[in-house]
Parts: structure tokens; C-alpha cells; sequence
């Protein structure tokens, strides 16, 4: 009997340790988003922008896989919902290279960010790019934050996760500020001018 309360107490340590793990495996198995198939639709532009040339194109049918631009052409595509813009000009994404997600735009003042904290700074971050995706931004160069929490790097994978829409991220992380090192005074005098010569 005393050499089976060894073994009995390594098999439950055992049992013990499996049932952890494939509970750890579970619980990380829900939190994990599923990808979703891409979605298609078509949207029915009455113009449409062409970037590179500058000209418009009129009546013609922009087909989208998921965030991705499929085809244009001028025939109504079958098997898909419609979104008729057909009245409105359509352009392409507009792309933000100087951006600061962050905080609140309108508090400009040198100790804004030490007055907010990195959750209600990423909050904000939220608002302001549901802003800019509504004003037609669909991509961000994010110049740079204070936030030591990475608040911006959250909101780039929350959207990549598609779990809130917002326009694409590019991050810089934080800014880094350069102080010029200043010149240090030497302790010796300086040597005066040598006297002007006289005339003899």
C-alpha cells in the first residue's frame, strides 16, 4: 500500500497537468477570431476617378472582394449585392502619409499627453479613425506616439483581426527625440590678440 501513494500521486499530477493544458488549448481556441471568407459586392459609380490619368469614367461597375478592388468594368456583374452610387463620383482610397492616431486632436497643448492615460488615449484613437475612414482615408502612416503602451500597434491588429473597421496602419511606434549635445565651455581663458604691430 505504501509504495502505491507514490505512483497514485504522480498519475494525478499527471491527469492534473493534461486536463490544464487542454483547457489552456480551449480557452485559446475561443479567443481566437475565425477568418472570414471575403465578402463581394459591387457598387455602381456614376463616375469614377481614374488616379493616374485624371480622366473620368462614366457608368461602370467597381467589383470588391473583401478590402480588395476585384475588377472595373461597364457590365453589371451577376450574383451579388449592388451599392448604387450611380448618382455620386467615386475615387480611390485617400492615404494619410502623416498621421498621429493617438489622443485628441483638437488638445494641442505640451502636457496632453501626460494628462491622459494610454486606454483613454486608445480610445480616442478608435474615434479618430473611424474619422478618417468616413472622410475616405483607407490607409495611415502613423508618424510616431508617446503612448509607452503601443496603443496604435493594438488598433493595427484589432483591424487587421477585423474586429473594429478602420483604414490600414502603417506604424512608426514611438517617437524618438534628438537632442542636439551641447558644447561644453572650456575652463581655460582664451587667448587675446596679439597686439598690432608698431610702426618704427
Amino acid at each position: 500500500m505504501k509504495n502505491l501513494l507514490p505512483c497514485c500521486g504522480v498519475i494525478g499530477a499527471l491527469l492534473l497537468s493534461v486536463s490544464s493544458l487542454g483547457f489552456a488549448q480551449n480557452s485559446a481556441a475561443e479567443t481566437q477570431v475565425p477568418p472570414k471568407p471575403p465578402t463581394r459586392v459591387a457598387i455602381h459609380a456614376g463616375r469614377l476617378l481614374d488616379a493616374r490619368t485624371g480622366q473620368y469614367a462614366t457608368n461602370v461597375y467597381i467589383l470588391v472582394e473583401g478590402d480588395r478592388v476585384a475588377g472595373v468594368g461597364s457590365s453589371e456583374p451577376t450574383g451579388v449585392p449592388i451599392i448604387d452610387l450611380s448618382s455620386q463620383t467615386v475615387l480611390p482610397g485617400l492615404a494619410d502619409c502623416h498621421a498621429h492616431i493617438l489622443g485628441n486632436a483638437k488638445d494641442q497643448t505640451a502636457t496632453a499627453s501626460l494628462r491622459m492615460s494610454s486606454p483613454m488615449a486608445a480610445i480616442w484613437g478608435y474615434r479618430n479613425l473611424q474619422v478618417w475612414l468616413d472622410h475616405g482615408f483607407t490607409s495611415l502612416r502613423d508618424a510616431g506616439e508617446t503612448d509607452p503602451a503601443y496603443g496604435q500597434l493594438a488598433l493595427r491588429g484589432a483591424i487587421n483581426q477585423g474586429l473594429i473597421r478602420g483604414p490600414r496602419i502603417v506604424s512608426a511606434g514611438i517617437r524618438q527625440r534628438y537632442r542636439r549635445p551641447r558644447r561644453r565651455r572650456c575652463s581655460r581663458p582664451r587667448p587675446s590678440p596679439p597686439a598690432p604691430a608698431q610702426s618704427g
